[in-house]
Order: C-alpha cells, then sequence, then structure tokens
C-alpha cells in the first residue's frame, strides 16, 4: 500500500477498501493489524488522512465485530487528545488527525456504542468545555448518548439548560440525526422541537414541519415526518405563542416574515387549527414590507384552502389585492407587485382546493392562473379543479375543464421543460375523469388528439404530445374496457398523429399481455395443452 493518498484518488480509496475487508476478517494478536493501521495513519500527500473517512473503510471498519476494530478504537481514542479542532481550516498535522477522527465517528455507520467506547478511552472528563464544543465533542454528543454514554447523556438530558450556543449544536446534531435517517429516539425528535422553540428557531421548525430538505440536510423520512407533526401538536400552545411573538407589531420584516411562513405550514399540515379569518385579516396592516405581506396573504390562502366555510372572506380580501377597480388583473411582471402576485396564487390555491364550482368561480379560476407571467406551478394547480369538478358534477364539465385548460397553457406558449411538467401535473385530473366518464365523453377528448382537419376547424385545440401520451396513458390505465375500441380505431385514423399512434399501440399490447390468461397447470398433470389453453386476446 502506497503512503500517499488523496482522497479523490478512486485507484487509491479502491485500495484502502481492500485492505479494510482484509483487517476485518484477522484473529486477534494477528502482526499485521497494528502495522497495517499504523501505515493507514501515517499516509501522506493531499487530502491525506481524509481518504480514511470513507463510509468503507474507518466507518466500515468500526462496524464491524472484529480485533482490528478494538485496535482502531484505542489509535482514534488517542488522537482525540489533540482536540480542539476546527474545521475547513489550515491545522497542524495532530489536529488534522484528530478532525479526521471526530468525522469518522460522527459517520452515520458507525454505530453507537463504538462511539461510547472511543470517547471512555479518550480520557475526557465529563466536566470538559470540550463537549459542548463546535470544534470539540459536540458533534459526537447524541450517538455517544445513544451508545450510553453518561457524560454525553447527561448533556443531551440538560440540553434545555445548556448556554444559547451549545442548544444550537444540540439542536442541528439533532436535525441532521433525524433528517439523515440516523439513530434517534422520540425523545429526541420531542426534544429537538423543545429546543427549537425555545431558540425561536422558526427556519428549522418550518423544515421539520414540512418535512422538506433544508440547507445541509436532507428531508425528513415519512416515519420521522409522522413523529414530528406529533411532536409538533403536543407543543401548540408552545407554537401558537412563539408565532404570536415573533409576529409583533415592531419586530423586523424577516422575523415576522419567517413566523408567518411557520403559521402557514402549521395550518396545512394539521398541526395548528386554522384561525378565523374575521380576527386575522385585520393585522394586515402592521405588516409594513411587502415580502411579509406576501407571506401573510399566503396564510390567508391556505386556511380558505382548509376551510370552505371561509373561503368567501378570503375571497373578497384577496380579490382586492390581486384585481383592480375595472375587475381585471393589471400586469403582475413587475417587482414593485410581489404582494399582488403572491395574493394571485393564494386566491387561485384557495379556489382550486375549497371554491365554489360554478361557471364564473371557474372562469375566475382559469384567468388568475393564466395572468401573464404565469408557469407551469401556478397552472397545475388547476387539476384540483377538474378533479373536484369530476367527482362532484361528473366528468362532462370536468372534460370541458381540462381542454379549456390545456388549451390555454398551449397558447401561453409554455417551454418545453415547463409542458412536460404541466402535462405530468395534470394526470390525476386525466385520471378522475376516466373513474366517472362514458364513452361518450371519452370520445370528446379522442377529437383533440387528432390534427385540425381540411376544413380548419375554428377553436379545434390539438394536445401537444406529451398531454396526448399522457391522456392514452390514463386511459388504457383506468378505463381499459370502455376505451380499448375507441383507441383501436384511433390507430388507423388518418389525423392522429404517428408518434400518438405508435404510444397507443405499445400501451394496448402492454395491457393485452399482462391480462392474457396462461395456464400452466396442464404441465404438472402431464396432460395435453389444449384442455387448459385460454384463447388469446385478439388486440383488434
Amino acid at each position: 500500500m502506497s503512503r500517499r493518498a488523496d482522497d479523490q484518488d478512486t485507484v487509491g480509496n479502491a485500495g484502502l477498501i481492500a485492505v479494510t475487508a482484509i483487517l476485518t476478517t484477522l484473529p486477534h494478536g494477528h502482526w499485521a493489524i497494528e502495522t497495517t493501521l499504523d501505515r493507514c495513519l501515517e499516509m501522506t500527500g493531499h487530502g491525506a488522512p481524509h481518504a480514511l473517512q470513507h463510509r468503507m473503510v474507518f466507518p466500515s471498519l468500526l462496524g464491524s465485530d472484529c480485533a482490528a476494530a478494538e485496535v482502531l478504537m484505542h489509535r482514534l481514542a488517542a488522537m482525540l487528545k489533540a482536540l480542539p479542532c476546527p474545521e475547513n481550516q489550515p491545522v497542524t498535522p495532530s489536529k488534522r488527525r484528530a478532525l479526521v477522527a471526530r468525522r469518522i465517528l460522527a459517520h452515520r455507520d458507525v454505530p453507537p456504542h463504538r462511539v461510547r467506547q472511543v470517547l471512555e478511552h479518550s480520557g475526557w472528563d465529563a466536566d470538559s468545555d470540550m463537549w459542548l464544543s463546535r470544534d470539540g465533542l459536540a458533534t459526537l454528543l447524541l450517538p455517544a448518548a445513544l451508545g450510553g454514554h453518561p457524560t454525553a447523556v447527561h448533556r443531551i438530558e440538560k440540553a434545555t439548560t445548556a448556554p444559547a450556543a451549545a442548544r444550537g449544536l444540540i439542536r442541528r446534531s439533532l436535525h441532521r440525526a433525524v433528517t439523515d435517517a440516523g439513530l434517534h429516539t422520540e425523545r429526541h425528535i420531542g426534544l429537538l422541537v423543545t429546543l427549537s422553540l425555545l431558540d425561536a428557531d422558526t427556519v428549522l421548525l418550518e423544515a421539520i414541519t414540512t418535512g422538506r430538505a433544508k440547507k445541509g440536510t436532507g428531508p425528513l423520512t415519512p416515519l420521522a415526518h409522522e413523529r414530528v407533526l406529533g411532536a409538533l401538536r403536543a407543543s401548540a400552545p408552545a407554537l401558537t405563542g412563539l408565532i404570536a411573538d415573533e409576529t409583533t407589531e415592531g419586530n423586523s420584516g424577516k422575523r415576522q416574515r419567517q413566523a408567518l411562513t411557520l403559521w402557514e405550514c402549521s395550518v396545512s399540515a394539521g398541526v395548528l387549527p386554522a384561525p378565523g379569518l374575521t380576527d386575522l385579516l385585520p393585522r394586515y396592516g402592521i405588516f409594513s414590507d411587502q415580502k411579509t405581506r406576501a407571506a401573510f396573504v399566503g396564510l390567508v390562502g391556505t386556511i380558505a384552502a382548509r376551510e370552505p366555510g371561509q373561503y368567501p372572506t378570503a375571497d373578497l380580501f384577496l380579490s382586492g389585492l390581486v384585481f383592480d377597480a375595472a375587475g381585471d388583473i393589471p400586469h403582475l411582471n413587475d417587482t414593485s407587485a410581489s404582494t399582488r402576485n403572491a395574493a394571485r396564487k393564494a386566491l387561485l390555491h384557495a379556489a382550486c382546493e375549497s371554491g365554489p364550482l360554478t361557471h364564473t368561480a371557474v372562469t375566475k379560476a382559469l384567468d388568475l392562473a393564466f395572468a401573464p407571467p404565469t408557469d407551469a406551478g401556478l397552472i397545475s394547480g388547476l387539476g384540483q379543479l377538474v378533479r373536484r369538478l369530476s367527482t362532484a358534477h361528473g366528468a362532462a364539465p370536468a372534460t370541458e375543464l381540462l381542454i379549456r385548460v390545456i388549451g390555454r397553457a398551449v397558447a401561453s406558449r409554455q417551454g418545453p421543460a415547463a409542458e412536460n411538467h404541466l402535462a405530468k401535473a395534470l394526470r390525476g385530473a386525466m385520471d378522475s375523469i376516466f373513474d366517472h366518464g362514458s364513452p361518450a365523453v371519452y370520445r370528446r377528448l379522442w377529437e383533440h388528439l387528432k390534427e385540425p382537419g381540411a376544413e380548419g376547424d375554428v377553436g379545434h385545440v390539438a394536445f401537444p404530445e406529451r398531454y396526448a401520451l399522457g391522456l392514452v396513458s390514463c386511459a388504457v390505465r383506468r378505463a381499459y374496457p370502455t376505451t380499448r375500441h375507441d383507441l383501436e380505431e384511433l390507430v388507423a385514423h388518418p389525423r392522429v398523429p404517428q408518434r400518438t399512434k405508435m404510444w397507443i399501440s405499445d400501451q394496448l399490447s402492454a395491457r393485452s399481455r399482462e391480462h392474457t390468461d396462461h395456464d400452466l397447470s396442464w404441465v404438472l398433470g402431464g396432460e395435453g395443452p389444449d384442455r387448459h389453453l385460454s384463447p388469446p386476446v385478439n388486440p383488434s
């Protein structure tokens, strides 16, 4: 093995991985264990000894129950004695090795009991400041506590009384463990919520409420997200108090905006009940900057979307921000119109989720979605309106709305990427039509798979390829028996584009193969096949 290493060297890393695999097989007292580990830790070169942090090298070795892991544990304990060591700064060789040791132990693949054992041999006193220091042992506190290290357990349990900087380190460590699907318990999730509320970390609270990825961390797993929401609901009074404090008049616009965004997420996730708009709307005037007002109207839209009974109040308020005196939507492509644009988005969201399904209301939703500038994200919200219309009034009016949506989307000249996004987003709406429709309704859609006739059909919209292929897929998946004959006829129709014909044929063939009866019991019975084979399904 070379004494020089580079953490970006593929061949060198492969060699280290191979060496690790061999080390796991060596018995206690084997001469090669000490010698090999010494050579690994003495490597020089750019990136060394960071190559040892690779999950298949020392983290993997620590995860094995072998003699080499026991020896490595003592080596890492000795290396940690050079702490403190800051991240991403030039340091001495001994401190660099201490940094690498800390990173190895912080790896998610290292069992907590190994972290506990290393720290027990490192000699750090229980009252040392290193336990809560960013440059010390703070990143190892949670895995050490999970491994049963008494000092780490005590520090975690007393986290709420720790200094603010230390609480922040523990909070981030807990968040990382939860989002990385690392080892943690429901108790740790509760502590994460408690510390976030204690330190008014509205950004972190928003991240764990939505479950989405945050800078430096990934998204929550479904199970972890469910547990987080449970902890947040249990802390609803404290969360409500925090939001009230942060949105108080006189606070900075940033603090108010982050709290309003958290409030909206909490209402959307069902963590907090939706407040009454009659009491909420008068507070609009205390917010001075446009971004904060935009966050406020987003909250109003979410409340109306979740509670149809409050929609009329929200509609009146938001419409006053969106429409001018003549009832038109002014041009929204202006930096000074951010509040109006946010109100447009909030009103459209509420209209699609809980607004009335009258012709006037539907037309208003279309106007909101397609007022320039628009994008696929805004337009895709109309898919929910189509689904609601199909469920409430049948597939016929929903089909007409879908045709209007696609027609106006084509006219708005969205780019290929946006068109592809929108076609996928509307598949749920297409599914709802095939779930509630009839052959007569479906034939209305088939007309839009055809190019205009020679006579030039007035107002005819030929669905672009992405919408056409999506429509065919939904038809075959949701209503194959009632759409099969019509689709076969479309394959022979001269005005259907060739790519659409090929897609229809492929979908029908695949579905036909899935439903062919293959009874092979005659093979086991030693009989002839004629009595048992069902006649094949004729795709034509």
